[in-house]
């Protein structure tokens, strides 16, 4: 997980320096962020906390993946890269992801960065797609059904990517020894196929 987001750190610098090398200083260039952040979850109309002293396990991903953000943006700013962010909570109960996602255009955005759902990236994609906005998922192993769309990036690669590569290592490295796979049963053990 904190490799992931190391990875998004630096693509996050090596964006910085493409863009001040591209464009005068004074540009400022906008990113929308969206993170499952539960902010309407964790805190009520008053803006107490709602868990007291506990910290409920289901908003760590979202925020981790903000704090990666944060690094990033303290890095940019320190190399004085002109950005406006925003940053959208895609759990919100204020405001649905499609009412979200048409912000986009009147804010300006210029590059989405999202950690999401497959039905979200998919929304997402779609609507960068249609505003021809480039949009980043940092979290999936998986297109999410998204095809024919060059605004989409996907940061990981995908499961397929990873079976071929481990086929190709062991045809390589134990192509005549004998292959035993592990598969769990339906009353709860383990078989034995060999290949």
């Amino acid at each position: 997980m904190k490799k992931r987001y190391f990875i998004l750190f630096v693509f996050f610098v090596f964006t910085a320096s493409q863009f001040q090398r591209s464009f005068a200083q004074t540009v400022k260039h906008k990113i929308a962020i969206f993170s499952p952040l539960y902010l309407d979850s964790a805190f009520d109309d008053l803006n107490n906390y709602r868990y007291e002293k506990q910290f409920p396990k289901f908003i760590n991903p979202g925020l981790e993946f903000y704090e990666g953000v944060q690094l990033a943006l303290d890095s940019l700013a320190k190399e004085g890269t002109p950005l406006e962010v925003f940053i959208y909570d895609t759990r919100s109960e204020r405001e649905s992801l499609s009412q979200q996602l048409n912000k986009l255009e009147a804010d300006s955005v210029e590059l989405i960065l999202a950690y999401t759902n497959p039905q979200e990236s998919w929304n997402i994609a779609n609507a960068a797609k249609t505003k021809k906005i480039p949009y980043i998922n940092v979290n999936l192993p998986n297109d999410a059904g998204i095809t024919n769309n060059p605004y989409f990036v996907m940061l990981n690669s995908t499961l397929q990517t990873h079976i071929e590569l481990l086929y190709k290592y062991l045809q390589k490295n134990y192509a005549l020894n004998p292959v035993i796979m592990f598969r769990k049963t339906a009353d709860g053990r383990y078989d034995q196929i060999f290949f």
